[in-house]
């Protein structure tokens, strides 16, 4: 049986930073029900827009490209429309050289947008934005870079979550609250090389859930879900599930080696399930399917997916996973939805 680490701190989010004991014992996920799902196609030929990251407002799909023209796309959800987009490249107001996450605050309607070249993160109102055609952020602002240049970011009633340069030594996760640090996570999960978990931390995929209570990270280069307890504005491990050993490339090269298996893609969550793209091959580009987990990290349920997702997102009520998808034929991205049954 697969071993599950469990933990519980009261303390702060400094608290855990004490030794680890390596509690590895890792094994494939074992998903109590399957489905091959009906995939529906929205809009065809999305190749000049690719995508970087994706999320989800009312009836609207935001999708950040990943092309040279750049740009935050929004696309209506019941028929793939085009309506319009905002942020197009360059470092000038309003801007952005490399969108890295695009975060959706559910209460109050705000479109967050990072960009991990200059390290600003600009702020809209997404019915102005999208109905008035105000493609000028309410604001732009910077965080503190003595603490973390920002990656990638989520935005939650308690403030700020930013992951940070690992490569240059920067705090793994930290949260801020009016530009000021009020808490910072700099465990990893206990492996016996603690050096390469880290390492495959430098490139993983992680989400927040909407009610900002729980977050989740997820290997690329093996398979490891990892699960934080965000409640009452702390930073807590809850779970550690340990799928596929990491292996990766030696040295500083942050990338594979011939005995990687490939874990999570991307990942996405509801404020029921973690959703993620899964492969559990060493192929690496071999179609995936998406896995559900709870956010105890129990395996809930594997869709079998006969293309490649390359970012996705899913109603709040767990009805619907939108995506972008990539025809490995010919090379044509396509806006799709696919119905759930979790």
């Amino acid at each position: 049986m697969r071993k599950i680490l469990f933990t519980s701190f009261l303390g702060l989010a400094l608290a855990g930073c004490g030794r680890q004991q390596p509690c590895e014992n890792y094994a494939p996920p074992v998903f109590p029900a399957r489905s091959v799902p009906q995939t529906e196609v929205l809009r065809d030929s999305l190749v000049l827009y690719g995508s970087g990251a994706m999320a989800l407002y009312k009836d609207w799909l935001i999708v950040a490209s990943r092309h040279a023209d750049g740009g935050v796309h929004f696309f209506d959800k019941h028929t793939g429309e085009r309506i319009g987009m905002a942020v197009p490249p360059g470092k000038g107001p309003g801007e952005a050289v490399q969108v890295s996450t695009i975060d959706v605050s559910p209460a109050n309607g705000r479109l967050f947008v990072t960009d991990r070249s200059t390290y600003k993160i600009l702020e809209f109102d997404l019915d102005s934005l999208i109905r008035h055609g105000k493609r000028q952020p309410e604001r732009e602002f910077t965080l503190p870079d003595s603490v973390t240049t920002p990656i990638k970011t989520w935005h939650t009633a308690d403030g700020i979550l930013s992951t940070g340069s690992r490569m240059y030594g920067q705090a793994r996760l930290v949260r801020f609250h009016d530009g000021i640090c009020t808490a910072r996570y700099d465990t990893y999960p206990a492996a016996e090389d603690i050096a390469l978990m880290r390492k495959s931390y430098v490139d993983c995929t992680a989400t927040v859930s909407p009610d900002g209570s729980k977050m989740a990270f997820g290997l690329k280069y093996g398979c490891v879900l990892e699960i934080l307890d965000l409640r009452d504005g702390g930073i807590r491990p809850h779970a550690v599930h340990y799928f596929h050993k990491p292996e990766m490339a030696e040295g500083a090269a942050i990338g594979p080696n011939e005995k990687t298996v490939f874990g999570f893609g991307d990942i996405s969550s509801t404020d029921r399930y973690i959703y993620g793209t899964y492969r559990g091959t060493k192929e690496m580009d071999a179609i995936h399917g998406i896995a559900v987990f709870d956010w105890d990290g129990n395996e809930r349920h594997f869709y079998q997916i006969d293309k490649l997702l390359i970012d996705f997102c899913v109603e709040p009520d767990d009805s619907v996973l939108y995506a972008v998808e990539l025809d490995t034929q010919n090379g044509e991205f396509r806006l799709v939805s696919i119905p759930l049954e979790v």
